[in-house]
C-alpha cells in the first residue's frame, strides 16, 4: 500500500529483486536450513546495487540467521539508495516460506532502528495472520480431496 507521504521507487508488477539483499528475500530464505540458504547464496550472483549492498555470503548469512531468530528481517538501503525496509516470511503447511511481505521505509523520515521497533510488530502480525489464512485454506482444501 504506498504511502499517503510522497516517496517513490517504482516498481513495476512482476519486478525481480534479488534475495541476498531485500528484506523479503532474507525473511523467505531464513526458513530454509542454514546449508540450503548457503548453497542458494553460493550459486547466485552477488553484486553490489548500492554501496550498502552486501555480496558476502558470511555476512548476508548472520542477517539470515537473525531472521530466523526474530522472525523478520531487514535491509538498510541495499537495493536502492533512501529505502529501508523489514520483511517477514508467509509460511506454508511445511513452516517453510511460500511468499514474504515487507514495508518500505524512506531514510528521510525513518531510522533503521524507528521502523524495526515501530513497524516490526505489525508486519509480524500481518505475516502471522496470512500463514494462518494459508494453512487454514490448505487444511480445506486437503478435507475436499478425501472426501
Amino acid at each position: 500500500m504506498p504511502s499517503h507521504k510522497r516517496f517513490s521507487i517504482h516498481m513495476a508488477v512482476g519486478r525481480r529483486l534479488p534475495m541476498y539483499c531485500t528484506s523479503a528475500g532474507r525473511a523467505f530464505l531464513s526458513t530454509l536450513p542454514r546449508d540450503e540458504a548457503r548453497e542458494l547464496l553460493r550459486r547466485s550472483t552477488l553484486r553490489a546495487l548500492t554501496p550498502n549492498t552486501l555480496t558476502q555470503i558470511p555476512e548476508i548469512l548472520k542477517l539470515i540467521d537473525s531472521a530466523r531468530e526474530l522472525g523478520y528481517s531487514w535491509a538498510s538501503e541495499e537495493c536502492y539508495r533512501g529505502d529501508l525496509t523489514l520483511g517477514a516470511p508467509i509460511l506454508g503447511a511445511n513452516a517453510r516460506a511460500i511468499a514474504a511481505i515487507n514495508i518500505s521505509g524512506p531514510t528521510s523520515r525513518w531510522t533503521a532502528t524507528e521502523l524495526r521497533t515501530r513497524l516490526a510488530p505489525l508486519l509480524l502480525e500481518t505475516a502471522r495472520a496470512a500463514s494462518g489464512n494459508v494453512a487454514a485454506a490448505s487444511r480445506i482444501e486437503n478435507a475436499r480431496r478425501d472426501l
